[in-house]
């Protein structure tokens, strides 16, 4: 699958997926190695009636989220709840 994100972002090296029956929409956490964590969600679309394949589209939720103020590599992240 390719993802696109956006390219104020720094590599991205680790996400985190939640999900939940009673919430509007799902969100994806990526932290980068600018120290940086975004909130996206995501929608799919079909973009010719005769093409099979769906593209998924991550939305902006909140960017960043989260600043490490040294600016160091996230490599870790987990929901909680």
């Amino acid at each position: 699958m390719d993802i696109q994100f956006s390219k104020a972002l720094g590599s991205v090296n680790t996400l985190a997926f939640h999900e939940r029956e009673y919430s509007y929409h799902g969100v994806l956490a990526t932290g980068d190695d600018k120290g940086q964590i975004a909130l996206w969600t995501w929608v799919h679309r079909q973009y010719a009636v005769t093409e099979e394949k769906v593209r998924w589209e991550l939305i902006p939720l909140r960017w960043p989220y989260f600043r490490a103020r040294s600016g160091k590599s996230i490599t870790a992240l987990k929901f909680l709840g």
